[in-house]
This record gives structure tokens, sequence and C-alpha cells, in this order.
């Protein structure tokens, strides 16, 4: 059934009729990204010369998504797919083996020098999960703003014509991300320090570069609930704090989560969107994700 169904999305990959797409440099490849994050960063580097097209629509799970069949053509067609790794998104690897055979395919978890950091477990966090790698490692700008000349390079490679240009934007979009990173570290500075409660665990690449007091997650992942015996334990965590804490949430917030372990704790309840879904798409989404991550956070800062 399974094969069938690869069939059936194969077949629709390269014979459906396309949306129209937008302008393109002659040589410029075309290109596929996997989330919004890494199709702004993308889109930095190609500047005018092309739009990346993106798989994973902004309201989808990364971890679960099902491929449309438009989603498939730009795969099927892509002569570049740049992708985080198959930790975000497990089910686009065998997609890629089946419909970009002849892409290349850059992965920015393998780029040198990335940051790469094993998965957290536990209430508290404390524990590692040495043979599983936290996929959220777009959340680090750092990480970003090395991917940028390893995307320019995979460009340059395919479209030697447009070398210059490609590593040109790229030094443009790095100074764009990397002037977000001061953005966010300045509206952080009011919190410093401040206990942060997640739902789930995905903001390790981003409290480790802005040093932020992370004290535990209900759950270790969003598929899953969170289990009596965790709850207890974060409650005995929470019931030492000495202030206010602030809850961190993807949205929609589920506020009745939360009660079992705040007793007579004062809390601010703050949204974060990680992947960028309410952001409008292209070069800028990646600068804004960083600030507004910020900005969501540092709201838990009591009013002066």
């Amino acid at each position: 059934m399974r094969r069938l169904f690869m069939t059936i999305i194969l077949f629709l990959a390269l014979f459906t009729p396309s949306a129209p797409v937008h302008a393109q440099s002659s040589t410029a490849p075309l290109v596929t990204t996997d989330i919004a994050p890494v199709q702004s960063l993308v889109a930095m580097v190609m500047g005018d010369l092309g739009a990346p097209a993106l798989i994973l629509p902004a309201n989808a799970s990364p971890h679960s998504h099902s491929m449309r069949p438009s989603e498939a053509r730009a795969l099927a067609r892509a002569q570049l797919v740049v992708w985080i790794g198959p930790e975000l998104t497990p089910w686009l690897s065998g997609m890629l083996e089946r419909l970009a055979q002849g892409a290349r395919i850059l992965t920015l978890r393998d780029v040198p020098g990335t940051t790469v950091m094993a998965l957290r477990a536990g209430p508290d966090l404390g524990n590692r999960i040495a043979d599983h790698t936290d996929p959220h490692m777009w959340l680090d700008p750092e990480n970003a703003a090395l991917w940028l000349d390893a995307i320019a390079q995979a460009l340059a490679d395919l479209d030697p014509e447009n070398a210059a240009a490609y590593h040109a934007n790229a030094a443009v979009g790095r100074a764009a991300v990397l002037a977000a990173e001061d953005r966010a570290r300045a509206l952080l500075a009011p919190i410093k320090g401040m206990p942060i409660l997640m739902d789930h665990d995905w903001v390790q690449y981003f409290q480790a570069r802005f040093d932020l007091n992370v004290i535990g997650a209900l759950a270790d992942s969003e598929d899953t609930r969170p289990a009596p015996g965790r709850l207890l334990t974060l409650a005995r965590l929470v019931s030492r704090i000495d202030g206010t804490l602030c809850i961190l949430a993807e949205p929609p917030v589920n506020v009745n989560l939360f009660r079992p372990v705040l007793g007579n704790i004062q809390a601010t309840i703050t949204e974060a969107d990680p992947i960028g879904a309410g952001l409008a798409p292209g070069a800028g989404l990646y600068p804004a994700l960083i600030t507004g991550l910020a900005q969501s956070i540092a709201s838990c800062a009591p009013a002066q």
C-alpha cells in the first residue's frame, strides 16, 4: 500500500501542471526547503535571482506532516534541497530518496561548525539522550549565520555565473542575522535569571545562546502529555521559586496543563512560535523570528 501511495505521489509530482512561479534567473537552480526559517535563509542568499520553494506549510508539524502533491512536485523538480536533517522531518528522508534523486542535498545539521546538541529529557531537562539530536538548531542564530555561507557555496557550485552574487547576499544576510541576535539579547536583558517553564522542550538552542534560565518542561516533545509523576516533580521545583515564573508555550496555549504545577506561584504565560507560522515568508522571516521570540519571552518581565 505504501509503495502504491508513493507511486501516485511521484506521478502527481511529475505530471500535474504547476502553478505560476516567481521570476528566476535562467541559470539559478530550482531550490526546495523544508521549513520556513530555512526558506528565509535561502531567500536571503538567492536575492532577486530566484525564490525557494517550501515543503512544510507554516501551520504543519515538522514531525508528522503528510506531503501534498504540490509539495512533492517542488521536491521532484528541485536541483537543490536545503533541509535541517532527518531528526526534524523523518518522513522527508524517504521522499528525498524517491523524488529528489537528481538533486543536490544540503543537510544543514552536517555543515561543519554547526552547534548540535543532544535531546534533553526529564522534568528538569537534566538528562541527555546521547544518541538523539535536538533538531531545533535553527533557533541558534550563530548556526543560521554559518549556514548562509554553506547555502551560498551550494548555489554557486550549481550556478557559477552568479557565484559572486550569492556570496555577497550571504554576507548581507549574515549581518542581518547577527543584528537580530543583538536586538534579541537587548530585549532579553530584563528577564535574565527569571525561571522559565516550557510546554515541551524546543528552546534549548535559543536558551544556550541567550543564557535563559529554563527550569523544566511539562513534556519532552509535543507528541506526549505530562505524566502525573512528572507534574509532581515540577510542582516541587516550582514551589521553591522566589518571584515570578515565566511560562513559555507554543500556540495555542493550554493553560490547564500548567495548573497542577503552579500552586500559589505567580506566573506569566506567553506564547512563542519557534517556526515563524505567523510571519510573512521570505528573507525577512528569520530575523523577525529571532527578535519575535525574544519579545515574547521578554513580555514576562514585571511591569516597571
